[in-house]
């Protein structure tokens, strides 16, 4: 063996039992953290993606009857504008 190796086996004996738990400890419970935090974040995501989802849906259908009131309105007021136009016409061709 060469000597970083007996050197580096030679530190990891020295290291107590606690140490190493400690070690494996902290090392798990920053895994879990990690873990933690995606699923947080992908759960949060997923919340508010629906929520703007049915705000959107809700605004289109809105629009939606607006816009169709409006179209309808129009042409209600479409025929009467159109008639008195077609008779303007009439009598300035005679």
């Amino acid at each position: 063996m060469t000597d970083s190796t007996v050197g580096s086996a030679h530190v990891m004996k020295r290291r107590t039992l606690t140490f190493r738990l400690l070690i494996t400890f902290l090392s798990l419970l920053a895994l879990v953290i990690v873990a933690l935090g995606f699923v947080t974040i992908s759960m949060l995501r997923s919340y508010l993606v629906h929520n703007v989802d049915d705000q959107l849906k809700s605004t289109g259908q809105v629009v939606a009857s607006k816009t169709l009131a409006n179209i309808a309105k129009m042409k209600e007021t479409a025929p009467q504008t159109t008639s008195a136009i077609s008779t303007s016409r009439t009598i300035t061709s005679t």
